[in-house]
């Protein structure tokens, strides 16, 4: 009983507090850079044993109408994705002049729609979709799509970190349809 009284003039503060926080305006979102480092792995195209990959890439966003909820975001996205082991080339090489087929690797250059999740300038969750032009290393060149999801966490008033997961879809060849599934870790300046 005594822990009740002692609390209650503590909620009393505090309620009034966070009905003023919901009221409050929500924070507007900015444009940002993401620049980012990860892993992924290849699927489809002919039977390879070393799919891995090495991923790179920086995105270029904007939020372009406010939501209620969060907000519409147009981005610019280019990836680099290569295959992280080659030494099956390099034997191969040795016994066939024309070398070998390994997984590809590839470059992506995507214009990106997507949806932010209005939680803190610089801190939430977004999802992007869209074509981009991508060029593979066995001569894939053309229409692909590209898939992103994030989260970032503030770290400072310009800076936060962020993972990711995306996934490509090169243009296919020769009935090879590829996929490219990646995830990693990376800074956002805002």
């Amino acid at each position: 009983m005594r822990l009740i009284r002692w609390l209650s003039p503590l909620l009393l503060l505090v309620g009034p507090v966070g009905d003023a926080r919901a009221q409050s305006p929500p924070r507007t979102l900015t444009r940002s850079l993401d620049v980012g480092l990860g892993l992924g792995y290849g699927f489809g195209g002919p039977p390879l044993p070393h799919r891995g990959l090495l991923a790179a890439g920086a995105l270029l966003s904007e939020p372009v109408r406010p939501l209620r909820r969060g907000a519409l975001v147009l981005g610019v996205n280019a990836s680099l994705n290569l295959t992280s082991d080659l030494s099956d080339c390099v034997t191969d090489l040795a016994v066939s002049p024309r070398g070998c087929r390994d997984y590809p690797s590839h470059v992506a250059l995507s214009v990106l729609g997507g949806w932010a999740r209005r939680d803190d300038q610089g801190s939430g969750v977004r999802l992007f979709l869209g074509p981009g032009y991508v060029r593979t290393s066995d001569d894939r060149n053309g229409l692909g799509l590209s898939a992103r999801v994030d989260g970032a966490e503030r770290m400072s008033s310009h800076l936060s970190f962020v993972f990711w997961a995306a996934g490509d879809l090169p243009p296919s060849r020769r009935s090879e349809h590829l996929t490219n599934l990646t995830a990693g870790i990376g800074l956002r300046v805002h």
